[in-house]
């Protein structure tokens, strides 16, 4: 429960601040045209707040890895967070240098996997990509 509340509020905070941003006119442009509220969505709010939910993602997936290892920690039941609170136990420093090691490799992996290829969509979707 823990991992999944520090995973989704930084998604939703960032979310609103990226809606909030996005300026007012847009907005009433479309309405006076007569667009429906689907199409607000998928034409201004998702585009305009896109690169704000980014930052949720990369903010939540850092926050919810760390609320993980320390629950493996304090549940003691397998894990990496086990393995290097065991380790202290036991004085292992080689151990608790691999588990380290590990955590920050299965991180990169797992946000150059996921997060990176949405942010490089989103970069690109808005002309900001450099050549």
């Amino acid at each position: 429960m823990i991992v999944i509340y520090t995973l989704i509020v930084p998604i939703i905070f960032n979310t609103m601040i990226g809606v909030r941003a996005i300026p007012e006119n847009y907005t009433l442009v479309l309405r006076s045209l007569g667009a429906s509220r689907l199409r607000l969505v998928t034409d201004v709010y998702l585009p305009g707040a896109l690169p704000s939910i980014v930052v949720g993602l990369r903010l939540g997936m850092g926050y919810g890895w760390r609320a993980l290892i320390a629950a493996e920690m304090l549940v003691r039941k397998g894990g990496l967070g086990d393995l290097i609170f065991g380790a202290r136990t036991f004085g292992q420093i080689d151990r608790i240098m691999v588990g380290m090691i590990v955590i920050g490799c299965l991180y990169i992996v797992v946000d150059r996997l996921i997060i990176q290829p949405i942010e490089n969509l989103t970069v690109a979707r808005w002309g900001l990509l450099q050549r």
